[in-house]
């Protein structure tokens, strides 16, 4: 079945906690809080349970038709769930939506020890940044409450977040579970001052792009729509 709950959570970035090298499935922590005043951590993957790198694209600034339907939004969760089989359209889905081209993703290492990028660095860049001008941040992916527990990372009660901010398709075998259309991942960011939208999209590169109607990977020979996939899916 797709990922549970797939939702967007609008608010502001108040603090930030990065998993250490050693954890075998690192994430980039942040908690945000809506202006009513609801805490939730965004959990967002450094590295995969398979031991797959992420892919990663900035797109400084981010055009798209539905930037205004996201700042009509609630504070807090919105949750968007497909409607008669058609997915909300203020969902995001990396395969359809053409909201980049695939090709100009780039693998890229959970941490640096050097000057070579890394993917907390590139999170640093702009989430920090959000912080410090007290910038709204819209995160797409796949939303958690425990009532009555604390959340681990920033001790806030319920606990209650954001993970799967990555795409949610084209998955191999041990993921496939997980695979939908429009139900994809994200972290946006709302310049207010000058009205630009920063987008930080991430996959990991064992995932595809040619996907079927259910978020399947095609495999080889395989037609979507009038096209054919020849060779490997995966980009």
């Amino acid at each position: 079945m797709p990922v549970p709950s797939y939702s967007v959570t609008r608010a502001l970035a108040q603090n930030v906690s990065v998993d250490p090298p050693t954890d075998p499935t690192p994430h980039y922590h942040v908690l945000l809080e809506s202006t009513n005043h609801q805490q939730s951590e965004a959990a967002i993957n450094l590295f995969s349970q398979e031991g797959s790198q992420l892919k990663y694209i900035v797109l400084d600034p981010f055009a798209d038709k539905r930037t205004a339907s996201w700042l009509q939004l609630a504070a807090g969760t919105t949750r968007l769930p497909a409607q008669n089989g058609k997915p909300d359209a203020r969902a995001l889905d990396y395969a359809r939506d053409n909201l980049f081209d695939p090709d100009k993703m780039a693998v890229i290492p959970p941490f640096s020890c050097s000057s070579t990028p890394s993917l907390q660095g590139v999170l640093d860049q702009y989430v920090k940044k959000a912080l410090a001008d007290n910038e709204e941040i819209f995160v797409f992916g796949s939303t958690w409450l425990s009532a009555g527990k604390k959340n681990e990372i920033f001790s806030f009660a319920p606990d209650r977040g954001t993970h799967d901010v990555h795409m949610n398709q084209g998955n191999d075998a041990r993921f496939k579970q997980d695979d939908g259309v429009g139900q994809d991942g994200g972290l946006l960011i709302h310049l207010s001052e000058d009205q630009r939208w920063v987008a930080i999209f991430l996959a990991f590169a064992s995932q595809s792009f040619q996907t079927d109607s259910n978020g399947h990977t095609l495999a080889s020979g395989q037609t979507v729509g009038h096209q054919t996939v020849l060779g490997s899916p995966y980009g």
